[in-house]
């Protein structure tokens, strides 16, 4: 079997420092210059030259001169944000459209700074941080408190942070993803043949999200625990409870929302929503956990309850067996926990995603037709690995395009643990930053013909690049992401090489429960219209 150290190849980054404009202020009310941090320790912990006279506090406008909308003398803002249930990504809109570039929101007397500006945005990705600190999901951490479990990396802040994300950080290199695309590729094979015993006379498909929720999950589990879970199996039956657990992942993703953007009467009441989420992390604790034992993950051994057959052997470490056997270990608790969150995360991203861009293409026959073309030019060529087909430029401009107009994320998050400067405002230590990624990446100002699906934009790159970050960016970006484009492209280079896919309705309306997902109607279903030559 590879190990991963086998697999992954040594490299030497050659770091060039980058310009940042947010200034840190010290407590004697100076602001200090960034330029004048110790270059040989990062930013955040680096000693500091004495603040120059000419930059005093006293020329930055205060926080509470931040744009803001009316607020409420108890509640702040929250009654606003309430205004907009499930469609988040709208009250991004509104607060742009009426306030401008950098907007002030306060829910129960925390400040929420949402930056509309890619610049400022740069600024505070760029600010590289000893420990980057994101906002935190308070059902989140206060479940996992509550059941004595890890909080997870997700939470994680400081040292914890750092050794689980050190351990994580081999999923982001390119060799290791490379190594699992013929794992995916039989699962994006199933996908097909799934397809096709599924659409009616027409090529109508009813059910698409459960299908790709299917196929999601079925491609990151196999990766994470080199186990078939025969999700798309038309010969034998999956799990019973794989079906309750997707549910529990949708039902968990929707009353976080709800919890975040209500009354905080949760934290101290057992609520009908509370409840229903605690219950959700319940079943997907619960059904994970069992999923490892069956396949041996802490142990060593399978369970003989499982067909052999439905354990993957090719001769590639499995994900979670790799973080078993790293330096830098991590509980059996720990690594539960971490299986959780990447396959909750991982699933949702992913089918959203994946939806989205069947529709883009869908309503972009000329685009399709010609990936199609291309992907059978690099057939012919003999490029007919599922690695080498993945990789097409074109299908992953198609897949980042369609990102940019639909992201998964609406926002990304930061906070730091000292004031900062931002467009001339004192933001103070440990307010909320929000880095409003939906309306910088469909701004006309920073695309032209923003809303028109043009994947070609993407070959010169001229846009600003953190214009559109839908995985985020720097130390703290999210962890999945080459596993999860890679199982979109591959699912993606699949059905084009099968099938003509057809919308004749509108794109479908978008909801927000946590991540932005599209919301399918009998006017919005997809057709699926078998090509002449197949592709298997």
């Amino acid at each position: 079997m590879k190990s991963f150290n086998s697999i992954l190849y040594r490299r030497t980054l050659n770091f060039k420092s980058q310009p940042f404009n947010l200034t840190k202020i010290n407590k004697s009310g100076f602001c200090l210059n960034p330029k004048r941090f110790n270059t040989n320790s990062c930013p955040m912990t680096a000693k500091t030259e004495t603040p120059q006279p000419q930059q005093q506090i006293e020329k930055v406008k205060p926080c509470s001169e931040i744009p803001s909308p009316p607020a409420d003398w108890f509640l702040g803002h929250l009654r606003l944000a309430m205004k907009f249930p499930g469609k988040l990504h709208q009250l991004q809109e509104h607060l742009y459209n009426n306030y401008g570039d950098i907007v002030r929101i306060t829910i129960l007397g925390k400040d929420q700074i949402f930056l509309f500006d890619p610049s400022d945005i740069a600024d505070v990705f760029r600010t590289n941080a000893k420990y980057p600190i994101r906002l935190v999901v308070d059902p989140w951490v206060m479940y996992r408190q509550e059941r004595n479990l890890p909080i997870g990396i997700v939470s994680f802040q400081g040292e914890d942070w750092k050794r689980h994300r050190q351990v994580l950080n081999k999923m982001l290199l390119p060799p290791v993803i490379e190594a699992y695309v013929p794992r995916v590729g039989q699962v994006a094979k199933q996908l097909v043949h799934v397809i096709r015993n599924s659409i009616d006379n027409n090529g109508k498909l009813d059910k698409t999200k459960d299908i790709l929720f299917n196929y999601s999950t079925e491609a990151v589990l196999g990766v994470l625990l080199g186990r078939k879970l025969n999700l798309l199996s038309l010969d034998k039956k999956p799990l019973p409870e794989l079906e309750l657990f997707i549910e529990s992942v949708v039902k968990m993703f929707e009353t976080s929302e709800k919890l975040l953007f209500s009354l905080p009467l949760w934290k101290y009441f057992n609520t009908s929503v509370r409840k229903q989420h605690y219950e959700s992390w319940d079943t997907i604790f619960r059904i994970a956990t069992q999923l490892m034992q069956e396949s041996g993950i802490g142990t060593g051994t399978k369970s003989s309850k499982i067909d052999p057959n439905d354990f993957i052997n090719d001769g590639v470490e499995n994900f979670l067996e790799h973080i078993i056997h790293a330096e830098d270990k991590l509980s059996i608790d720990e690594i539960n926990t971490t299986c959780v969150e990447m396959v909750a995360a991982g699933v949702d991203t992913t089918t959203n995603a994946l939806m989205s861009t069947l529709y883009h293409i869908a309503q972009e026959p000329e685009i399709q037709e010609r990936l199609y073309n291309e992907l059978m030019e690099y057939i012919k060529q003999g490029k007919t690995s599922d690695a080498e087909l993945e990789s097409h430029p074109l299908l992953k401009n198609i897949v980042t395009e369609s990102l940019r107009i639909n992201p998964v994320v609406a926002a990304n998050s930061r906070s730091f643990d000292y004031d900062i400067v931002i467009k001339g405002y004192r933001v103070p230590a440990n307010s909320y930053l929000i880095l409003a990624n939906w309306v910088t990446s469909r701004s006309e100002k920073y695309f032209k013909d923003a809303l028109k699906f043009n994947p070609d934009r993407h070959v010169n790159k001229q846009h600003h690049p953190f214009a559109a970050l839908t995985f985020g960016s720097g130390a703290r970006s999210c962890v999945g992401k080459r596993l999860a484009l890679m199982e979109i492209q591959t699912a993606l280079m699949y059905l084009v090489l099968n099938f003509k896919i057809e919308n004749k309705g509108n794109f479908p309306n978008i909801i927000s429960k946590m991540l932005l997902s599209p919301i399918v109607d009998e006017s919005t279903k997809l057709y699926f219209h078998p090509r002449q030559n197949q592709f298997n």
